[in-house]
């Protein structure tokens, strides 16, 4: 929940820039995270991103 993913976004990524993401399917959001955890050293494991990636989808696709 919103409870789990804001915290760690939030390492990185200011509270007002999450909720402005896209949509992104499944195969976008793991890139996007890889990208991340690769590029920029966001501190997460694939496993974190994952979830992290399965939450945001059902979040967005449910308006929270």
């Amino acid at each position: 929940n919103i409870r789990y993913v804001r915290p760690v976004l939030s390492v990185c990524h200011s509270p007002d820039y999450i909720p402005m993401q896209p949509k992104l399917t499944k195969a976008q959001g793991t890139a996007t995270a890889n990208k991340m955890i690769k590029m920029y050293g966001a501190p997460v494991t694939p496993e974190e991103a994952e979830k992290i990636n399965q939450l945001s989808r059902y979040q967005l696709r449910n308006g929270q």
